[in-house]
């Protein structure tokens, strides 16, 4: 299953595959607490402090290092 979701689906569900891995933020988790923006080295992370649900990631300057996701403290931040 898992080979056959790299060649189809381009994903990895194991979150191991860089290229793969999308980072989304789950609004109903997201607290605004503004900690995913700050570790953000590209500027990939928008949305506004304090406003829950604010948040979201730009696919475009997204490098997939996972800063955000491991930053976040509220598991408000998703790898699939």
């Amino acid at each position: 299953h898992e080979y056959e979701a790299h060649i189809k689906d381009k994903k990895c569900p194991a979150g191991v595959c860089k290229e793969l891995v999308t980072f989304k933020v789950i609004e109903a988790e997201s607290t605004g607490c503004d900690i995913c923006k700050q570790v953000c080295a590209f500027d990939a992370v928008t949305g506004e402090k304090k406003v829950k649900g604010s948040y979201e990631i730009d696919d475009d300057k997204c490098t997939r290092c996972g800063a955000c996701y491991t930053g976040c403290t509220f598991d408000a931040i998703e790898a699939i």
